[in-house]
Formats: C-alpha cells, structure tokens, sequence
C-alpha cells in the first residue's frame, strides 16, 4: 500500500504517541512524532504536513499557542486538536486559532478530509443549541 499522505503527532503521553503512529501508520500514512509544541513547530519548519493531531494540554508550550505558531508558519495547516480535557471553550478557542477537528467520534473521517484538504464547516456548535 502506498502512503497517503504525512502526519505530525505531537503530544506529550508516549502511550498516545504511540497508539496514534499504530493506527496511523497502519493505514497507510507517514508518521513524524513530537512529544512538545517547540518540537513540532521546529519539525513544521523542516516538512510541512498534511495534518497535525496536536494534543491542547502540554507541559510547556500547550497545542493551542503551539497552533498559532503554525498557522503563522502555515496559514493553511491541517491541524487536529486532540485532548482528554475537552471543553466548549477550548474548542471555540481552537477554532478560532485555525483549527478544524472537535469530534474525537470522527478522527479518522476528519484525518481524510484534511487530507483531502476540504474547507472548515464553520465554529463548533453548543450541545443543545
């Protein structure tokens, strides 16, 4: 199977970096790992990507001022922000900065489309709303 295209994992758990560059690159892509926002921008730098997963909570620089690093490198960058901490807010805020995923439901949907470089539906909508 050919490669797909290539993405950029940055968080700082190994287990996730780990379980994502599996599943990743089981399917066919090409898979960079970062385990800081510092190394994924200077990654960045070097090779754009299709996509970054860019975990929001980080010891030092977190994803979303890493985020605004890479739109500034990239103003379109395909960026997924991944997080166990989700919030209304810090998806409106991810939004805001550039970034398109939200639905941990449909990562792998939403890794194609980036891929496929569709445009962004628009900012995330509150439940019940």
């Amino acid at each position: 199977m050919g490669k797909k295209g290539s993405i950029l994992v940055c968080d700082d758990e190994e287990i996730m970096r780990d379980v994502l560059e599996t599943i990743l690159s089981g399917a066919g892509y090409k898979v960079d790992l970062a385990k800081t926002g510092e190394q994924a921008i200077e990654l960045y730098e070097h090779r754009p990507y299709d996509l970054v997963l860019m975990d929001v909570s980080m010891p030092g620089m977190g994803g979303l001022t890493a985020l605004e690093h890479l739109v500034r490198i990239d103003s379109e960058a395909a960026v997924l922000m991944v997080t166990a901490y989700a919030t209304f807010d810090t998806a409106i805020s991810a939004w805001e900065k550039g970034c398109g995923g939200r639905d941990p439901e449909a990562v792998s949907k939403r890794t194609d489309t980036c891929l496929d470089r569709e445009r962004d539906p628009g900012p995330p909508k509150r439940r019940g709303a």
